[in-house]
């Protein structure tokens, strides 16, 4: 007997509303609102050039599936907004532009690589990198009435060409881009593109630039060689580069220091802007790829197996920042420790290579929930309008939060695989808000000669 391939879209009758049920969304509600505009939605990497990592708006108590879509590859790049829209690339070397609310897909545009970095939105544009080595700026289409026709397409307005992959952010400076690349060089464009200047940091860059926001001019940037550089942005120079081992986090900085993660001596250096100098050093013990966040004169970051949150000054002023001095410490299984902490008043979100996106509390460390999805979350997590959205590796692109008001529509098959001439049962259950089923019905079809 043959194993056949097969997809249903189906539709039910129930005394209570007629409902279609189909592949996307996954979640079905009837009662969806509008959103209200947010002033403080990201539009570049973790919402600002420091890179702290902290929002300041509503944020949901549970995390329900409100809807998600799967692309053809995983998805590692993370989110930014757009009037009403999500932005974020996928390894199938898509940029794609969904609906907040729906979850449905706006537009895509194509390049020939992967799209891991993560847009900058600014002037009605998107500014992003591939690992097709090309550096692109397009022009983002206005929103059209529901309604009115299919939606217009993003225009190419250029793109320049680097010696290597880009995964690396760009963030702005004056009227420039500033990004990281592959060959070992940061790249500094003009807003039409144009190379301004290109400075040889060393290795591969998979960091993006953190710029000062109290130096001006002032970029840090590493390579995966553990060169960490400062570089003058106003006058096209290196000023100073220390040997750290292996980076491929970003850093944040706050109150005239760096922080940063190094994944080779398993450390975490605070580190003097002005000369590169160490200022205290904490031993995680395992190494740490992800950006630290900061907040109230804590740090927040993830490790291989562990989320940490620990002081942000050396108190006793030894250099150290030592085991007891730890706030606390999570186990999460993350064998990656990629994903960047978000922060809001009271909570931690961060993804994790078990699948989990994890909502901690922040003040003791304790899980408050987790949402599943079929693959690694390296992607960080940003916030809409009480909702979160993230990429996972199983090729799709998450929007969880409060459950919506409404109906759920839940399907249950009895197997994942049939074979020609056997009976399958499909459960299909209507619940309200509450999780209560309202309604029940079940489905049965038999495949034969690919017919059902």
């Amino acid at each position: 007997m043959s194993r056949i391939p097969y997809r249903l879209i189906i539709t039910i009758v129930f005394v209570t509303p007629l409902l279609l049920i189909s592949s996307h969304p996954l979640f079905l509600n009837v009662n969806a609102a509008d959103p209200d505009p947010s002033e403080n939605a990201w539009s570049e990497w973790r919402g600002s050039p420091d890179h702290m990592g902290y929002f300041n708006g509503d944020v949901p108590s549970e995390g329900k599936l409100r809807w998600n879509y799967r692309t053809s590859d995983q998805v590692q790049s993370s989110p930014v907004f757009y009037e009403d829209s999500v932005l974020i690339g996928s390894d199938d070397g898509k940029l794609y532009s969904f609906d907040v609310v729906t979850g449905d897909l706006l537009w895509k545009f194509t390049t020939f690589g992967a799209v891991q970095a993560t847009p900058l939105i600014m002037d009605g544009k998107a500014y992003f990198g591939s690992t097709d080595r090309n550096f692109y700026c397009i022009r983002l289409p206005e929103r059209q009435v529901e309604g009115s026709g299919s939606q217009p397409e993003p225009q190419l307005e250029w793109s320049y060409e680097c010696g290597g992959p880009i995964v690396s952010s760009a963030h702005p400076y004056d009227k420039s881009l500033v990004f990281g690349c592959h060959d070992g060089y940061i790249y500094k464009l003009s807003n039409d593109g144009q190379l301004q200047w290109k400075g040889e940091i060393g290795w591969e860059i998979w960091a993006t630039p953190l710029l000062d926001q109290e130096r001006e001019g002032r970029a840090y940037i590493g390579d995966t060689n553990g060169n960490f550089s400062a570089v003058d942005l106003a006058e096209d120079k290196i000023l100073w580069t220390k040997d750290l081992g292996e980076i491929y986090s970003s850093g944040c900085v706050w109150n005239d220091t760096i922080y940063l993660c190094e994944g080779k001596d398993n450390n975490f250096y605070a580190i003097d802007p002005s000369n590169g100098s160490i200022i205290w050093t904490f031993k995680i013990g395992i190494p740490a790829h992800s950006t630290p966040s900061y907040y109230n004169d804590r740090l927040y970051f993830t490790s291989y197996e562990r989320v940490w949150c620990i002081p942000a000054t050396d108190i006793d002023g030894d250099g150290v920042i030592a085991q007891e001095d730890i706030v606390w410490s999570t186990y999460i299984h993350d064998e990656q420790g990629g994903s960047s902490p978000l922060l809001t008043e009271g909570k931690v979100y961060v993804g994790s290579d078990d699948g989990n996106l994890y909502c901690l509390d922040m003040d003791s460390g304790e899980i408050v929930w987790n949402f599943t999805t079929g693959g690694y979350v390296y992607s960080s997590p940003a916030l809409y309008n009480g909702s979160l959205y993230f990429g996972s590796s199983d090729g799709s692109v998450y929007c969880v939060g409060n459950k919506l008001i409404g109906l759920d529509v839940e399907l249950e098959l009895e197997k994942k695989e049939m074979v020609s001439n056997e009976r399958q049962t499909i459960t299909v259950t209507v619940k309200d808000h509450n999780g209560s089923s309202v309604s029940e019905a079940r489905v049965f079809i038999v495949v034969s000669a690919g017919d059902i």
